[in-house]
C-alpha cells in the first residue's frame, strides 16, 4: 500500500494474484480532487495515474511500464455505493447507534461487510462480521455445531 498526498491518486494499493500472474495495482483518487479528476477525458486521467505511479515507485524499480489496461470506476455515480467502495455514516451515528449494526433481533442475525469491526467495505470484513454471526447463533441455539468450533 502507498499512500500519497500529492495527487491525484491518495491511495493505492497492490491487490495482485501472483501465483496467477495478474499483477494490479487499485488506486483511489478521492475528495476535491476526486471530483475534478473524475471530469476529465479518460486519457487524460490515465495519463495522471500513470505519471503519479511512475513518479512513486521509479526510485524503487528500473522500469514501472505502461499499463495493459485500466478500469475506472466513478463511485458518486454509482447508484448504489453513493459515493464510496466503502460505507460512511455522518458524524455521531457510530457514537449513537453503533450498537444497533450487530445486535440480534430475536433469531435474525446481522452480519455483512458493514457490521465488521474491522476491515468495512472489504471483503476480510465480510469474512469476520460471518464468523461473528455464526458464532452468535451456535452461542444463542446451543446448536450441536457448536461442537465443531
Amino acid at each position: 500500500m502507498a499512500q500519497s498526498w500529492i495527487g491525484p491518486v491518495s491511495v493505492t494499493r497492490d491487490v495482485s494474484v501472483d501465483m496467477k500472474g495478474l499483477y494490479v495495482l487499485t488506486c483511489f483518487v478521492a475528495a476535491d480532487a476526486g471530483h475534478t479528476w473524475s471530469k476529465l477525458p479518460a486519457e487524460d486521467r490515465k495519463a495522471q495515474v500513470v505519471t503519479q505511479i511512475r513518479r512513486m515507485f521509479s526510485p524503487y524499480v528500473e522500469h514501472v511500464p505502461d499499463p495493459i489496461d485500466v478500469v475506472f470506476h466513478i463511485w458518486f455515480e454509482d447508484q448504489w455505493s453513493q459515493g464510496c467502495p466503502c460505507p460512511a455514516m455522518p458524524a455521531g451515528v457510530l457514537s449513537k447507534l453503533g450498537h444497533a449494526l450487530r445486535t440480534p433481533h430475536q433469531n435474525i442475525h446481522f452480519v455483512g461487510t458493514e457490521t465488521a469491526y474491522e476491515w468495512k467495505g472489504y471483503m476480510d470484513g465480510a469474512i469476520r462480521s460471518g464468523e461473528r454471526g455464526a458464532a452468535e447463533v451456535i452461542q444463542k441455539h446451543d446448536t450441536p455445531l457448536k461442537a465443531a468450533l
